[in-house]
């Protein structure tokens, strides 16, 4: 039979462990019992125990390597943290114009459902520009969706043949999405007149 002993300590005062280490604690001690450790295991830890750790061994290289090559990896670490930088900085410029680009979007439809309900064409006129202006700076998705107003609306107007290449853009674009379905309804019920 094999007895081990395990001891146990459990703080009193949770501060005070941070201020002196020997402050009060309890120790309990606990009897185990595990029986008989088979030859087997004991060969087994004896070559896990002869062998030398991965992560120490790996840890080992790199310290030795960074000590003999200092400015390599000073250098190597400047890139890598300017390139982590640089790309968290594409992510923030991107998400930014997308966001524009989203507030512009919602700008000229707002323009367009108050042609709707008003009639006024000053505001069918604004909602135009708007979506010229979306389509010329091709960002993110409202691009896409400005195409499919502006056809609309030129289709509103009579301009069938500028109408009907926007729709055919957002059907090529946007294949497997509503915009798709939108176009390719519209331009049916152009054909059909």
């Amino acid at each position: 039979m094999h007895l081990s002993l395990f001891t146990f300590r459990f703080l009193f005062l949770f501060p005070s462990f941070l201020l002196v280490p020997p402050f009060p604690l309890l120790t309990l001690t606990v009897l185990v019992d595990y029986g008989e450790i088979p030859t087997m295991a004991k060969k087994q830890t004896k070559e896990l125990i002869g062998k030398p750790d991965f992560l120490l061994s790996f840890i080992e290289t790199a310290y030795i390597f960074i000590q003999e090559n200092v400015r390599s990896f000073i250098i190597g670490a400047v890139i890598f943290v300017v390139a982590i930088a640089s790309v968290y900085g594409y992510v923030l410029y991107s998400r930014n114009q997308e966001e524009k680009s989203q507030a512009t979007l919602f700008q000229g439809i707002k323009s367009f459902e108050e042609y709707g309900q008003t009639g006024k064409q000053e505001s069918l006129t604004n909602a135009e520009n708007v979506f010229q202006s979306l389509i010329k700076e091709k960002r993110g998705k409202a691009h896409k969706i400005a195409r499919l107003y502006l056809a609309t609306i030129y289709n509103m107007q009579g301009k069938i043949d500028n109408a009907k290449p926007l729709y055919q853009e957002v059907m090529r674009d946007s294949s497997g999405t509503i915009l798709q379905t939108l176009a390719e309804q519209a331009l049916q019920s152009l054909e059909k007149k």
